[in-house]
């Protein structure tokens, strides 16, 4: 367990750097004119998973938000 804590320590900066840029991209998709962002964010979301070694990773094309 010591290890792991060891590593979440080492690599804290890294991962809060990380969740600001993913948090800073607006992507409110209940907002037509954030649509954009919302891709953005399903595309930072699939390569974060690829670098975490997922291999299966895709997006997948929807209809939308049907609140509008």
């Amino acid at each position: 367990m010591n290890s792991v804590v060891d590593f979440i320590n080492v690599n804290r900066d890294k991962y809060v750097e990380e969740l600001k840029q993913y948090l800073a991209i607006p992507s409110i998709s209940a907002l037509p004119q954030h649509a954009d962002d919302v891709r953005r964010a399903a595309e930072w979301t699939a390569e974060a998973l690829k670098n975490a070694g997922m291999q299966n990773v895709r997006l997948i094309e929807t209809a939308g938000s049907s609140t509008g």
